[in-house]
């Protein structure tokens, strides 16, 4: 169990998003992406969520570029430094001045 964890986390982690699938009081399927900080480690996510049937996984991974876009974009303004999933060219994100954390 340790083993298939460790590989689905290196998996998320080479592609830069995670999807879900649960249930909970009527399934829920959920993308996520993490935000960095200045050091590059993750401090947050961004993440959308539908109920299932509303939304199929297929429909909801449709909108993983942006997540992505957004994702990046909010990680640009807490400090982060440009990542490969940059999306300059998509949205016209680009690194900010520090935004403040109060």
């Amino acid at each position: 169990a340790a083993d298939a964890l460790a590989a689905d986390l290196a998996a998320v982690r080479g592609r830069g998003w995670a999807a879900e699938s649960a249930e909970h009081r009527e399934a829920v399927t959920c993308v996520a992406a993490p935000v960095a900080g200045s050091d590059g480690r993750a401090v947050a996510a961004c993440a959308i969520s539908a109920p299932a049937d509303r939304m199929p996984s297929a429909e909801l991974l449709r909108l993983v570029p942006e997540l992505l876009c957004t994702a990046e974009a909010v990680s640009l303004a807490y400090g982060g430094s440009p990542t490969p999933r940059w999306c300059e060219n998509r949205c016209g994100a680009r690194p900010a001045a520090r935004a403040s954390r109060t």
